[in-house]
């Protein structure tokens, strides 16, 4: 066939964008190359071939840069082509283990006669097996699978995963002789000393401390030798080591050596984070977190150890989402600065022979990043945030103040919290506490566990509570003795202090003042101005919504929420729909009008049909305050089983994050298909996350269940983590549905007290006194019969009327008013 001119052209202009795309791709320039991958496969009429290279190559540059889910989606349409390979086949198993569908990858492989790649068929379907607890399969299957035509390197593989398993299911004699016999079939080199450090630990699970530490010392010195101390290989054996001391005993010599592991880790990730995409940092640290505060279990050994540890690990979830790159891209130096930097480091760590020339890459980039931090303050800021201390903390500290890091450590069946407490000398100290069945199944008086009142919606379990002075107790007495004098307390929680306001307790700590932190280094940061301008939403019209406000819309409409609830078959979406809050907009108008009287802030007052999901997202981003009275919702799992060590979930803010939001204005209605041109109604936490709420200084969430969702080190994975990587800073949340007369109460009394310049904090505890304390006049009957009227026929009789009184009561007394809400300052 013979092409025109045109077609020629055409045809060469496609080959020359692939060519690019492949270029872009090697140089690791994967958000460029995704771009002229995508431009060749939506043209029409290209060779199968070309559109497979394409997508193949978009998988490949999604995979590179943590978009696992559009990596898969790109296989999903290889396969609907019927272009998808044996090798494709082995990438998109490699996704589903990623992603967590194991049962998937089991679906995807137990049919698959791998002409290629066996190896790798065999190990991805036994680690779907073993994490789909069928551990005697993955075991079955390595030991039985022919290896015909495997070279001696992908035996090695083979054997080598099989200890791996074995050890994860406890099985350590097994292990070591697995892994013994996989480190004697490969050859001297970097694979054969990870194996060897894994060997270690299996010996070390046997018992046999002296042949474990003899193992992992060899690894040591050949990874020094030859990968150097910068490598991550050499930083994982360090940290082996000190577990292989630490499960012999030796507690002290093992946080010598946490130590050593957290230096270089540290070390590692400021070197390292800021080159990878947001996704690529936090599968990262969702992987080894577990790994680092590993060390919390030489307790009292070296206090300040897990306080730094504490620091860092709360430090870094939220580091994930500061974008260097893109502030580097702001400026044509920064911007080569920085692909110079990834670009040394990148070859550094890779490893070679020649401990000189990699050396001298490690310090070629160092000194190229020391002039990037010189010339961009985000960049320098987002280093000294990873690297702040206990004696950083402790210098913010006043006289009578105390900082506590709580803990929480241990296997899942074991888990234990410990309190690490830090006074303005900066000594610190390691106060053991309870495990965490004991805290979870605590029986309270009225006979029900705590994990039966706090999963309950009950009124009265969640008075039972914060009224239970023996639970208090048991949480506050051990730290009790830290304070001489009424002071003021800064603590962060970790576990399931997320979900319990344990500084609503009866009397806490001694009537001293306690106040919430994501994490203690907040206390280095200086707290935003609130002055500026105010956003208040509230009264909202659920059924209707103002389509003006919808046709103001400068991005695409967001429909997330709703296809997330259609499929769960949940509210609005299904099964109900949201109804109307009264008392939000008497509550709106009232905290407009205190904003507004002589503080020098503008209020914007949204209610009604006018405060849709678009007005918000119009409205916040220049705003330093907002409070938003309306419907909020968490149906978040927030008790997902532990995974295998060597199958951690990595993704899951993916899901929990799409499972928490807020209801806006019309949201009954536009969760229907017909309104799919406008936003949804419904503002998940994925999607305040993409927002800039860099200004707001605080953000109230007058609404139910804003505090919940599943726990991790930085906190909970609700909406209020939604806010915090959007870069808001205090948060107020609640953990349970609050009656909206008691909410408006307790928000017009916070906001009186914060407005009339008494500390954040102190106007939030305040408040929650002035609720409790609230009085009223209602008229109550007595027993004596009231002659000076007539009769009244009651219950078939006629009787003289009781006399009535005014009586004074408290209406909101009880915690199931106000001990919800809780204030996150960050």
């Amino acid at each position: 066939m013979i092409l025109s001119a045109a077609a020629a052209t055409a045809e060469g202009q496609t080959v020359a964008t692939l060519l690019r795309a492949d270029s872009l791709r090697n140089a690791g320039s994967y958000a460029e190359a995704i771009e002229a991958y995508r431009e060749v496969n939506d043209k029409k009429g290209i060779p199968g071939s070309w559109r497979l290279r394409a997508l193949t190559g978009m998988a490949t540059c999604n995979r590179q840069t943590g978009n696992y889910r559009e990596a898969l989606e790109n296989y999903r349409t290889i396969d609907s082509k019927g272009l998808l390979d044996v090798r494709g086949k082995l990438n998109m198993s490699n996704l589903y283990l990623t992603l967590g569908l194991y049962a998937d990858a089991v679906d995807l492989l137990e049919p698959l006669n791998a002409t290629i790649g066996q190896d790798t068929r065999l190990i991805n379907l036994a680690s779907a097996y073993a994490y789909l607890g069928r551990g005697g399969d993955a075991l079955q299957l390595l030991a039985t699978a022919p290896t015909d035509g495997m070279s001696a390197e992908q035996k090695a593989t083979l054997t080598a995963n099989r200890g791996f398993i074995e050890m994860s299911l406890g099985q350590h004699e097994a292990a070591a002789a697995s892994l013994g016999k996989a480190a004697g079939m490969l050859a001297e080199g970097a694979g054969r000393y990870i194996v060897m450090a894994n060997l270690a630990l299996a010996e070390s699970g046997c018992g046999h401390a002296d042949k474990a530490l003899a193992h992992i010392d060899s690894c040591l010195t050949w990874q020094k030798t030859n990968l150097g101390e910068k490598h991550p290989d050499y930083a994982i054996s360090v940290r082996k080591r000190a577990e292989i001391l630490l499960k012999a005993g030796r507690k002290d010599e093992a946080a010598e050596w946490f130590k050593t592991y957290f230096g270089l880790m540290r070390n590692y990730v400021c070197r390292s984070f800021a080159f990878l995409t947001d996704k690529q940092r936090q599968d990262f640290w969702f992987s080894n977190e577990p790994l680092v505060t590993e060390c919390y279990a030489t307790e009292a050994a070296d206090p300040q150890l897990l306080y730094d540890v504490a620091l860092f690990s709360k430090c870094l979830l939220l580091q994930v989402e500061r974008n260097i790159e893109a502030e580097a891209r702001r400026d044509t130096s920064a911007s080569r600065l920085y692909d110079s930097i990834a670009s040394l480091r990148r070859e550094a760590d890779k490893g070679s022979s020649d401990a000189r020339q990699r050396d001298s890459l490690y310090a070629e980039a160092d000194r190229q990043e020391q002039r990037l931090m010189a010339m961009m303050d985000g960049y320098r800021s987002f280093n000294a945030n990873m690297r702040l201390t206990s004696a950083d903390i402790a210098r913010r500290l006043g006289r009578n103040e105390t900082a506590i890091e709580f803990i929480r450590y241990g296997s899942t069946s074991a888990r234990r919290y410990a309190a690490l407490t830090l006074d303005g000398t900066g000594k610190v100290g390691f106060v053991p506490l309870w495990t965490e069945d004991s805290l979870r199944n605590f029986r309270l008086t009225d006979g029900r566990t705590l994990n039966e009142a706090m999963n309950s919606m009950r009124a009265a379990d969640k008075n039972a509570i914060y009224t239970d002075t023996k639970l208090s107790s048991m949480i506050w007495s051990k730290l009790k003795p830290l304070l001489t004098k009424r002071g003021r307390i800064y603590f962060a929680p970790d576990g399931l202090l997320h979900l319990l306001a344990i500084e609503n307790m009866t009397d806490a700590m001694n009537g001293s003042d306690v106040c919430r932190l994501s994490s203690t280094r907040e206390l280095a940061n200086d707290d935003k101005d609130i002055r500026g301008k105010a956003l208040i939403m509230g009264g909202v019209s659920y059924d209707e919504c103002d389509a003006k406000t919808q046709d103001d819309a400068t991005a695409a409409p967001d429909r997330s929420a709703s296809s997330i609830l259609s499929a769960l078959h949940l509210p609005p979406a299904a099964n109900g729909a949201y109804a109307y809050l009264p008392a939000t907009a008497a509550e709106a108008d009232t905290i407009r009008s205190m904003i507004e009287k002589g503080n020098g802030i503008k209020a914007e007052c949204i209610k009604g049909t006018q405060a849709t999901e678009t007005a918000f997202k119009l409205a916040a981003p220049s705003c330093s305050m907002i409070h938003l009275a309306t419907h909020g919702f968490c149906f978040a799992d927030t008790d997902r089983p532990e995974p295998l060590a060597f199958c951690r979930d990595s993704l899951r803010e993916d899901d929990t994050m799409s499972r928490s939001g807020l209801v806006f204005a019309g949201a009954n209605r536009m969760v229907q298909p017909a309104y799919s041109a406008y936003d949804d109604g419904i503002l998940l936490a994925r999607e305040a996350s993409e927002m800039r709420l860099d200004r707001a200084a605080l953000v109230v969430l007058s609404a139910c269940q804003t505090g919940l969702g599943p726990i991790t080190s930085e906190g909970v994975f609700g909406f209020q983590r939604g806010l915090k990587k959007a870069g808001a800073g205090a948060i107020v949340a609640s953990l349970w549905n609050v009656d909206d007369k008691a909410t408006k109460l307790l928000m017009t009394r916070f906001y009186h007290h914060l407005l009339g310049g008494m500390p954040m904090s102190e106007a939030f505890a305040q408040a929650k006194t002035d609720l409790r304390c609230h009085e009223v006049k209602i008229e109550v009957e007595t027993d004596e019969d009231d002659k000076s009227h007539g009769q009244i026929r009651r219950l078939g009789r006629w009787v003289w009327p009781k006399k009535k009184v005014m009586k004074t009561v408290r209406p909101y007394s009880k915690p199931q008013y106000w001990a919800a809400f809780i204030l996150i300052k960050k």
